[in-house]
């Protein structure tokens, strides 16, 4: 029978950590997470077993209490479950996820925003292709609202090439952008066009 979750408002001290948690927070990561809870408050409660360990949220939970909070929202199982569907909980809640669509990202969100909410050059440099080295995928730099992407055209297949102007061109349409390309590199420079 399929478990069904009631929402609840569970004071701090009736939580705890799940001490086999697999996931860490790395500071960056944290202050991010941080800035949301302040922003936006907790609107993605805490899914916890009816003892009240924690199987999705033990992040949010720490930075809730260091903040003070003292009642939490909190996702409650009808039923205990078991170890083994905790275990197996505790990892889809946070692996079966999608995945970014970077054209989307490129054509209609602003990078220093999304930078600012989270997301890390590395994350945002453009996508070659699933089997690309890290010395293959592009080097990108920002410098206040300009933006460079370089690469050396000897580690890209032409396909690859072809992908990345594909993603200039798709960015020029809402970025002022200089396509250099050198003997054995390319160097692209966008920014902002303004308003």
């Amino acid at each position: 029978m399929k478990i069904k979750w009631t929402s609840k408002k569970l004071l701090v001290n009736e939580i705890f950590e799940n001490p086999s948690n697999p996931r860490k927070i790395s500071m960056q990561s944290g202050n991010q997470l941080k800035r949301s809870l302040e922003k936006f408050g907790l609107c993605e409660p805490i899914v916890v077993n009816v003892d009240g360990q924690i199987i999705g949220g033990n992040q949010r939970f720490r930075l809730m209490q260091q903040m003070g909070q003292y009642e939490i929202d909190c996702f409650v199982p009808d039923r205990a479950l078991s170890n083994d569907e905790v275990q197996e909980l505790t990892i889809r809640l946070n692996k079966n996820s999608g995945d970014w669509d970077y054209d989307i990202l490129a054509d209609q969100w602003d990078v220093p925003s999304l930078l600012d909410w989270g997301f890390t050059e590395k994350e945002l440099s453009l996508v070659v292709n699933d089997g690309e080295t890290a010395e293959s995928r592009p080097a990108m730099t920002i410098d206040g609202d300009r933006y460079v992407v370089e690469f050396s055209t000897d580690t890209l297949t032409p396909a690859q090439c072809d992908t990345i102007l594909d993603q200039v061109l798709k960015l020029s349409e809402r970025f002022k952008s200089k396509l250099q390309v050198e003997k054995n590199g390319v160097k692209i420079e966008w920014q902002k066009k303004i308003s």
